[in-house]
């Protein structure tokens, strides 16, 4: 009977410590897009490349409720606008911030080289935009201080960062 209760506990906690993460779709109506027969291709090598990226994303990782701050980052990653570095520059930093009681948004934004998009140069800024404003309307939701969200990129999503503060 001790045993059972004590494999019972194991199991209860394990699966208790497998957190699922959210995912949100941005849009309704995606903007600045068009239909094509393209589709996301997931690449898993080194690391989980993410390519034509046509419905952006904003996977959501929250700290445990006693180590939350209030703050929180969107994350966007690198890849050279050719492909998403998802891990690596992505879920990895998430659950890095997570650690230090900051909630992450992972952002799968759009790439200008896909063929669904009509304006190329538009679609990862208005993806960034759209993540924002989805991250301020939902503060409360997640315990976050709307003067206190940030943006970090990599190398391109670098450049969208800096491009989202501008």
């Amino acid at each position: 009977m001790k045993k059972n209760s004590i494999l019972f506990c194991l199991i209860f906690v394990t699966i208790h410590s497998v957190s699922q993460n959210e995912v949100i779709h941005l849009w309704n109506t995606i903007p600045n897009s068009k239909k094509t027969s393209e589709i996301e291709v997931i690449k898993k090598e080194n690391i989980n490349r993410v390519y034509k990226v046509k419905n952006p994303t904003l996977e959501i990782f929250t700290p445990t409720k006693q180590n939350r701050t209030g703050k929180a980052i969107i994350i966007c990653h690198g890849g050279g606008y050719g492909y998403l570095a998802y891990d690596w520059e992505g879920t990895d930093i998430a659950k890095w911030l997570n650690s230090k009681g900051i909630t992450a948004f992972v952002l799968k934004y759009r790439l200008p080289n896909s063929k669904s998009i009509i304006t190329s140069y538009n679609a990862p800024i208005q993806d960034a935009q759209r993540a924002i404003r989805y991250v301020r309307f939902n503060a409360e939701k997640f315990d976050i201080n709307i003067n206190k969200i940030g943006v970090i990129g990599f190398s391109a999503g670098g450049h969208l960062a800096a491009t989202l503060g501008t």
